[in-house]
């Protein structure tokens, strides 16, 4: 977008697309979340802009390989939730596009992750999406 090969893009605030729109570089027309962006209050979101239901978000989640002992992942999961909790981490995040939310249970990622492969996958399905 900013050498004028592209006219439009779709990218995370973490991709330095933030710091492209704060240089003026670009304009951020709207956030793809189901809320304003906190870094962004000024740009709306899909559905204010009119398409309604367009909702996508990108998540960072650890992943542990299966048949990892359950109290290994509760005491991942417990130590991580603390540090994310930092104010200096919450800061950190947020300072580079990020939406740190509470940390969520190994149990509420995976209800997550199936609800977007459900999703997703519909719709791949529907369009007739393949990877040629």
């Amino acid at each position: 977008m900013v050498g004028g090969q592209v006219d439009f893009s779709f990218n995370g605030l973490s991709s330095g697309a933030m710091s492209m729109i704060q240089a003026g570089k670009v304009k951020a027309l709207a956030v793809t979340a189901g809320s304003r962006a906190p870094s962004l209050p000024q740009v709306p979101t899909l559905s204010e802009s009119g398409f309604p239901g367009l909702d996508v978000i990108s998540a960072q989640s650890l992943l542990v390989p299966a048949g990892t002992p359950q109290e290994i992942v509760v005491r991942l999961n417990a130590e991580i939730s603390k540090i994310l909790e930092m104010p200096e981490m919450k800061s950190r995040w947020s300072g580079a596009g990020f939406l740190p939310q509470q940390s969520q249970t190994p149990a509420q990622v995976a209800a997550w992750f199936a609800q977007e492969s459900q999703k997703w996958g519909k719709l791949i399905k529907e369009k007739n999406i393949t990877a040629d």
